[in-house]
């Protein structure tokens, strides 16, 4: 991870979408951004994409984000220096019209893994075998 929380270590990665709930701090460790936290505002966004189609289940949060970050690791922080993968962050969106507010949207890791056929390592590259 970059930024201050680079030592955190990541003990896990939530494998359902319904262990996140809103309200729940979510952290994005971004190349750009570094480390930034905010509230999980939606669990199951739609966002349309520019060839006609929908994303699905995706996520909005309120933390902050700049170009550059897409790709990034979400993760929940967890006891002491520890943090459990929750997704990957995919971009920004309007998300109250009224006053112009913008949220961050991320994937759940359980639906990356799936669709793309990833695996999140959590012990490190020397240790991560296939």
């Amino acid at each position: 991870m970059f930024g201050p929380d680079f030592f955190r270590t990541l003990v896990g990665v939530e494998r359902t979408r319904d262990q996140e709930h809103e309200g729940e701090l979510v952290c994005i460790s971004g190349a750009e951004t570094g480390n930034s936290c905010g509230e999980l505002k939606s669990t199951d966004h739609t966002q349309n994409r520019g060839d006609g189609g929908e994303r699905k289940h995706q996520r909005l949060a309120r933390y902050n984000s700049e170009d550059g970050d897409s790709g990034a690791p979400v993760y929940r922080k967890v006891r002491g220096r520890r943090a459990l993968a929750v997704g990957i962050h995919s971009g920004t969106v309007r998300c109250d019209f009224l006053f112009r507010n913008t949220c961050r949207v991320y994937s759940h890791a359980s639906v990356n893994q799936k669709q793309f056929n990833l695996r999140i390592c959590t012990r490190g590259r020397a240790r991560c075998g296939r």
